[in-house]
């Protein structure tokens, strides 16, 4: 089958008018809490990448029943036409079932093994970047071109996030004295991110890190520069099948409100993420009608310090980071996804101060609720051990 070009323009408004349709039904499930199962490679599938795939299929049938479809969910159906549709209904599920709006509908079109027409749909955005060989490239419906930003550096001042790579982050706060909170920042990029660098025969990738703090006024106040070198070989390569890359870093902070932003590059493919949020620290000093406390972390992880695949930056000092003990560290859930055949890690800290004559026994529990129904609650365990660090905090 020979490339009409004048029929590209067509194929590329259906291939716009089907990804529009998929992300809306994507839409439908954002930040709904849609049911989460984990594949085989540990990525994750949901209600809504089902949902997605089965309404592009349909679609194309209907169009053009003689065309083949290679889908992310459902696999390939062979096609007599010379034509195959390439569809990814839902990129990026781990931001999506994490309420982090950087994910999209992908289609493409193949004919005679080229790719000929592609599409980018971001719902949650409300972006849309669609191109066709011989017709051109257009974002949001206006024409655009390859961006000439080259230095990860000059990303980092971009309006727009780059979501090639997914990033999940949890920033969690502790008190280090009266006036100071070590705020530990985790980041995660699942391993079967890298299987295009692996794909394409790298012995080993790196991924650049680099960002900034900045206060309520905009001030930079923190800056992240750092690398994770990972190895394709051994059993490091068997574990980023189902584990993620993990970056983690701390900083010094006083209470405030700030903004956190950052990008991390695969050196090899030169795709990038972003990841921007906001996060309080709050004046515990001002708590006056509970005990104050600092983040709650969840993990179903520990591991050594040592570990190659969950931890980067292995020089930084952990002297001052509470999640590191006994050369331990707990590793913060960041997706919030557990199961029953792993341990779950609760772990936070009390500001209650030893002085206090008279005060009450403190003890500690965990509630776990479905909807505002009580579905289970831990025995009350008593807190007789302090921190040895300036609060004495339990």
């Amino acid at each position: 089958m020979s490339i009409d070009q004048n029929q590209l323009p067509q194929l590329l408004d259906f291939a716009v008018d089907i990804a529009r349709g998929a992300g809306q039904i994507t839409l439908d499930y954002f930040k709904q809490a849609p049911e989460t199962t984990t594949k085989t490679d540990g990525s994750f599938v949901t209600i809504a990448d089902r949902e997605s795939e089965t309404y592009l299929r349909r679609r194309i049938l209907e169009k053009f029943p003689g065309d083949g479809i290679l889908g992310e969910e459902e696999g390939e159906r062979a096609g007599s036409s010379g034509r195959r549709w390439i569809i990814d209904p839902l990129d990026g599920t781990f931001s999506f079932v994490h309420g982090v709006p950087f994910y999209g509908v992908l289609v493409a079109l193949e004919i005679q093994n080229q790719i000929e027409v592609g599409v980018i749909n971001a719902p949650a955005v409300d972006e849309i970047v669609y191109a066709a060989s011989g017709v051109g490239c257009f974002w949001n419906g206006n024409p655009t071109c390859v961006s000439n930003t080259k230095r990860l550096e000059d990303a980092l001042l971009l309006g727009d996030p780059i979501t090639d790579l997914t990033i999940a982050m949890e920033v969690n706060y502790f008190q280090l004295n009266r006036a100071e909170y070590y705020v530990p920042v985790v980041m995660k990029i699942p391993g079967s991110e890298l299987a295009l660098a692996r794909r394409g025969g790298a012995e080993r990738t790196v991924i650049d890190f680099i960002g900034e703090i900045k206060d309520e006024y905009g001030t930079t106040i923190q800056n992240i520069r750092d690398k994770v070198d990972i190895k394709f070989s051994g059993e490091t390569a068997a574990q980023l099948a189902t584990r993620p890359i993990e970056y983690d870093t701390g900083y010094t902070l006083l209470p405030g409100t700030y903004s956190i932003k950052v990008l991390a590059r695969d050196a090899e493919t030169g795709r990038i993420g972003t990841f921007l949020s906001k996060f309080v620290i709050p004046n515990l000093n001002k708590e006056e009608k509970r005990i104050p406390i600092s983040s709650v972390v969840l993990s179903a992880q520990r591991v050594d310090l040592r570990d190659a695949v969950y931890t980067a930056g292995k020089d930084k000092d952990q002297v001052t980071n509470p999640l590191v003990q006994d050369g331990q560290k707990l590793i913060p859930s960041v997706t919030r996804v557990f199961s029953k055949s792993r341990d779950m890690y609760v772990y936070l800290q009390a500001y209650q101060p030893a002085a206090v004559e008279n005060a009450p026994p403190l003890v500690s529990f965990v509630t776990f609720y479905r909807g505002k129904s009580k579905a289970f609650e831990t025995p009350p365990l008593a807190v007789n051990e302090r921190l040895n660090n300036k609060l004495k905090t339990p």
